[in-house]
């Protein structure tokens, strides 16, 4: 029993951590649909239901951006 629940918690994810995998994922999406540069952070939030985006949410989505970028090459 102790061993299954170590297992469950190693794969846990952090909110923050699901959170960089859903704009990572949506900006893929995005970007394959209509091309890195006419994506915006603000197209990539919108399409994630994501209403009153501040700067750091962005900051954020930027770096999870350039990581889908790269995953992408």
């Amino acid at each position: 029993m102790h061993h299954k629940t170590f297992l469950v918690e190693k794969y846990m994810l952090t909110k923050e951590e699901i959170i960089r995998e859903e704009v990572i994922a949506t900006a893929q999406k995005l970007f394959q649909k209509f091309g890195f540069s006419k994506t915006t952070m603000e197209d990539i939030a919108k399409a994630m239901g994501v209403k009153g985006v501040d700067d750091m949410t962005l900051d954020q989505a930027r770096a999870a951006a350039v990581d889908a970028v790269k995953q992408l090459s």
